[in-house]
């Protein structure tokens, strides 16, 4: 109901604006003939009104122009609304001949009608009534009073509704304004919000708000099709809907359910007697309602829904303008649409090179932790320590130094002066582990620079190299140990006992291993630690 009466005041205060622009005109028309006529009158020394007429004439144009300017500036303006027909009535008491007569008529009556509140015909015929008797009363002639009341009724009517359809064409055009004022408004609004709830509560209260309307929504159908959901409404109401969850099913016996199956406005302009209007206990004062669809690339996705409280409240233009409105809608719901997917889309992409570094990272360290590994085995078992070369001599082993020591930890290369020496340290890195340092002396006028990238880059290469050749070296001995199992196994095909084959077993292994002594024991061991039977190696005998 506050919502209704905030509508109404809004309407009044337009219909007064239209008012008070009307009375300007017509008294910037008295002020403007008031001078005319002063002026007519004094160069012709004849007077319509009593008294001199200079002073008479120039006091109604003074009245006319204050009462002007009070209406142009909203000064004291239900006031300054009265007085055009004050002036009029003032002249027609005034009048002294039938000259001007029927002209003060004529405006008292349009005045009035212009500035009291439509309807008024009792104050139109009243004013026609009293000029008639003061007509009747001035003519020389025995015209009936009878017939002179019903023409001057007859002409108050005619006056009454041609101003009245004046004003609703001039109130029509307003609206027509303030509508594409407000679509412009809207769609602008519309155009800038990519968010969906945020552009849906902004588009919904906005329309309410720009175009005086009782109460606004917005639906969207479900992917199956088969309901189309509240997702925006405006006021307490709105609320109300929402948190209930409200929805209505396409092509049901209401203005929505139409508008989301034939994709074509749908108006219910007296919910009283429309029965495509669906009751809402929430919105009790509805009397019109128009729902208008939301079409995306020809498909239906949902509709915009305007009530009204007064009955036939939307005219073509309105309809026109709120199905702009509409259009722009759906089309902004689309980039909506299209902008949080490709969010979506960012954030799984965000996630996925989050998952991928992750991985990256496990792997990485995975490898570290394997090559630390293999070339600590390998180091543990290999005889190769490293080689020095001095003099045009190599030395099989290197012992470390102090500056080898020092790039090893740090991983960084190391330059150390030793009397007319330079010495040059550079860690041998493979992913991240350290495999040893070359260590090279130079003399001290050769470039420290070009001899560190030198290095540096021979020892990236040589780490490459060193893993290449380990892993090889793995591949033949795993080579190796594959077959010297299939040729213990081949081994087996001249045996025709068990014995034989733990025999032939026993030896192979010793033969392939260097083994001193083996034993093979069948059998299930008894509580004593004892078997029954047993077979052992030494040579190949049973022992």
């Amino acid at each position: 109901m506050q919502r209704q009466n905030e509508i109404s005041k809004t309407e009044i205060t337009s219909i007064n604006d239209i008012r008070r622009q009307l009375g300007m005109n017509v008294l910037f028309i008295i002020t403007i003939s008031t001078i005319i006529y002063t002026i007519i009158t004094y160069t012709a020394g004849r007077a319509i009104f009593g008294g001199e007429p200079r002073l008479t004439s120039l006091a109604i144009a003074a009245v006319s122009t204050i009462a002007y300017f009070m209406l142009r500036y909203k000064i004291l303006t239900l006031v300054a609304l009265h007085l055009p027909i004050l002036i009029a009535l003032a002249s027609l008491l005034a009048v002294r001949t039938e000259d001007g007569f029927p002209i003060l008529v004529t405006v008292t009556v349009v005045t009035a009608a212009i500035i009291l509140q439509l309807p008024s015909y009792a104050i139109v015929i009243i004013t026609t009534l009293i000029a008639s008797i003061y007509f009747q009363q001035q003519s020389t002639t025995n015209f009936p009073f009878i017939l002179t009341t019903i023409v001057g009724i007859g002409l108050s009517i005619v006056v009454h509704y041609v101003v009245y359809r004046f004003e609703k064409i001039t109130y029509n055009s307003q609206r027509i304004n303030n509508l594409l004022q407000g679509s412009s408004n809207i769609g602008q609004n519309i155009n800038e919000d990519l968010d969906m709830q945020q552009l849906l509560d902004n588009t919904v209260n906005t329309v309410r708000d720009e175009f005086n309307f009782y109460h606004v929504q917005v639906f969207l159908i479900d992917e199956r099709y088969e309901y189309a959901n509240l997702v925006a409404s405006t006021g307490e109401a709105g609320q109300k809907l929402l948190a209930r969850n409200h929805r209505l099913p396409v092509g049901s016996q209401s203005v929505i359910g139409r508008v989301s199956q034939v994709g074509e406005p749908v108006i219910a302009q007296n919910t009283d007697a429309d029965t495509v209007h669906a009751l809402n206990e929430l919105l009790p004062d509805t009397r019109a309602e128009l729902a208008l669809p939301l079409i995306d690339a020809g498909n239906i996705i949902g509709a915009l829904d305007v009530q009204s409280i007064y009955a036939d409240a939307f005219q073509p233009i309105d309809i026109q303008a709120l199905q702009i409105i509409a259009n722009q809608l759906a089309v902004a719901i689309r980039n909506a649409r299209l902008f949080n997917e490709a969010q979506r889309n960012i954030q799984e992409n965000k996630r996925l090179l989050f998952e991928y570094e992750t991985n990256l990272r496990e792997v990485d360290r995975l490898n570290r932790t394997l090559t630390k590994q293999s070339w600590d085995t390998y180091l543990g078992q290999t005889y190769v320590d490293g080689v020095t070369l001095s003099k045009d001599r190599f030395a099989p082993q290197a012992d470390w130094s102090d500056i080898m020591r020092t790039a090893t930890t740090s991983q960084q290369s190391q330059t150390d002066i030793n009397g007319d020496a330079k010495i040059i340290a550079i860690p041998i890195l493979l992913r991240g582990q350290v495999l040893g340092a070359i260590e090279v002396e130079l003399e001290t006028d050769s470039s420290t620079t070009d001899a560190v990238e030198i290095i540096e880059a021979i020892s990236q290469r040589l780490a490459i190299s060193l893993e290449s050749a380990r892993l090889f070296e793995e591949t033949q001995e795993a080579s190796l140990q594959e077959q010297q199992i299939n040729e213990i196994v081949s081994s087996y095909e001249t045996a025709v006992t068990i014995d034989e084959l733990l025999q032939i077993t026993l030896e192979k292994l010793q033969q392939s291993l260097g083994a001193e002594k083996g034993t093979i024991r069948l059998g299930v061991t008894s509580q004593n630690g004892t078997s029954t039977h047993h077979h052992n190696g030494n040579g190949g005998s049973p022992s």
